[in-house]
């Protein structure tokens, strides 16, 4: 909302009311531990989401846990390719917060 609102306000005026109306949602959803609700994006996309990630998984090389990107375009430079730290990096993030949903 820190970019929506004043993007709305300089785009439509002073006419607020969605913003006020959006805002309320988002409070009158809030929980007790004053967390909001984040879970229709995956329950929509559960299935892709899963596919995705078993796409992934597949890449990785066993014994060595390392993910092995096979195509040098996946990464949109020249000399990413094979097992390379970056691609790691986030395949692990990717599991740490695919962890995190799941739970």
């Amino acid at each position: 909302m820190g970019i929506a609102v004043p993007s709305a306000f300089y785009s439509i005026g002073d006419d607020l009311e969605r913003i006020r109306n959006a805002l309320q949602v988002m409070n009158d959803n809030q929980n007790s531990l004053a967390a909001f609700p984040e879970s229709a994006w995956l329950k929509s996309n559960r299935a892709r989401y899963q596919r995705a990630m078993d796409y992934i998984h597949g890449k990785v090389l066993q014994p060595l846990g390392l993910l092995n990107v096979t195509d040098t375009r996946d990464w949109a430079r020249q000399s990413t390719s094979g097992n390379s730290s970056e691609p790691n990096v986030i395949l692990y993030r990717t599991l740490l917060t695919g962890a995190d949903l799941a739970s």
